[in-house]
């Protein structure tokens, strides 16, 4: 039972999925924006489909959806210390939400494809209330607020920072009594080495996690 549409994107058509990374959104690189790559590769892949605005509409809700989820999730590991979704004493209730939220916005989504027409489906979006594009853009401006009401006191860590942050193992060696350094035993170095190889890979996956966008998938 999937509880994000990540899952479902990138586990939908593999061959395709692989396809349009390698050969449309890696080649984008030069826009410098992964989002802006990632909304080109969907906006090919309608194309590929047919010159119905329906795909179009699909495609873009996709783009909308996979955007709100991925803020939504980064929002939580930052409120919980980088946990994910599936764990601690509300995971029941997350997977139960989580669900909810892939079939709805899935069964909406696909609407625009299947009825290819822009009436058709407009129309049922109407009759449906367009919920689907008022809990989208409602998660991304709440995102948004919160971020903005509890932005961190420190800029958001880069690489660059996490290396400039690290502390140097000489300033972590021991001293005499007389205040001059001695030179650490073999363990020492080691056991400084991990501890400060452990907060950079720990950062920088943060990092990673944070920055990357939902892969464009059909």
């Amino acid at each position: 039972m999937a509880s994000q549409l990540a899952v479902v994107v990138g586990t939908f058509n593999v061959n395709t999925n692989r396809w349009a990374k390698r050969y449309v959104f890696k080649r984008l690189r030069f826009l410098g924006n992964k989002h802006v790559s990632s909304f080109a590769t969907l906006f090919f892949l309608a194309i590929w489909h047919g010159l119905h605005p329906g795909y179009f509409l699909t495609f873009g809700m996709e783009f909308l959806d996979m955007e709100a989820e991925r803020r939504v999730v980064v929002l939580w590991r930052r409120a919980t210390g980088g946990k994910p979704l599936s764990s601690g004493p509300l995971s029941m209730l997350l997977t139960v939400v989580g669900w909810l939220w892939v079939c709805l916005q899935l069964t909406y989504g696909l609407v625009g494809m299947e009825m290819r027409a822009l009436a058709p489906g407009w129309l049922i979006w109407s009759r449906l209330g367009f919920f689907g594009f008022r809990i989208t853009i409602g998660l991304i401006v709440l995102t948004v607020l919160v971020n903005l009401v509890f932005r961190p006191s420190r800029p958001p860590a880069t690489i660059t920072t996490v290396v400039s942050d690290t502390p140097s193992t000489t300033a972590a060696l021991p001293t005499d009594t007389k205040g001059k350094v001695r030179r650490a035993s073999v363990l020492e170095e080691v056991d400084e080495l991990k501890m400060v190889t452990e907060k950079m890979v720990g950062k920088v996956g943060e990092l990673l996690d944070e920055d990357t966008p939902p892969l464009p998938v059909e």
